[in-house]
């Protein structure tokens, strides 16, 4: 019976009834608590449903538990934790960093998973965004400019943005 009130959550989700797949989906966790599909397709609903990220954590941690290389997991579990993570002015570290690990793990499992890739740098912007100055991976490094550099040697240099060695000859507003 369980398998055919899936079948009801799969159709409520393909017509984008997210709320409603939701809840025929906690029917089916209720039914058989310990089938990974239907843990990880309420996880997936949940996902689409504001207010739902805690509820999705709980059902992929479940997931995991039950199924280790469960790949689909790992990657929901950090969609969850980065908007859980991703809310406030200041946004919430350790959340942050409980989602690049998530993802990393799923990358480990898989290294072609793209929603674990794209996640990944999402959670990567964030935790920049959000000063996370002990994450080696995201957090900005600032470093001064010899004063060999020129006109601009009180500036400072960012990897990954390039300084016209021209910005002095552009004229203004250019």
């Amino acid at each position: 019976i369980a398998e055919r009130i899936n079948d009801i959550g799969v159709g409520l989700f393909n017509a984008k009834e997210y709320v409603k797949a939701f809840g025929v989906y906690t029917e089916c966790v209720r039914l058989a608590p310990d089938k990974v599909a239907y843990l990880g397709n309420r996880a997936a609903a949940g996902l689409k449903c504001k207010g739902k990220e805690r509820d999705v954590v709980s059902d992929c941690q479940r997931a995991v538990e039950l199924q280790p290389d469960y790949v689909r997991g790992y990657v929901r579990m950090g969609q969850a934790l980065l908007a859980i993570g991703d809310r406030g002015e200041h946004g919430d570290v350790p959340t942050l960093r409980r989602a690049k690990s998530m993802l990393k793990k799923a990358l480990e499992l898989d290294p072609s998973s793209a929603g674990a890739k794209k996640t990944l740098k999402e959670v990567g912007m964030s935790l920049m965004l959000h000063a996370d100055s002990d994450d080696e991976d995201s957090a900005a490094k600032v470093v001064p400019l010899d004063a060999t550099a020129g006109p601009h040697s009180d500036s400072v240099l960012v990897p990954g943005v390039m300084l016209d060695p021209d910005i002095d000859k552009l004229p203004p507003g250019e």
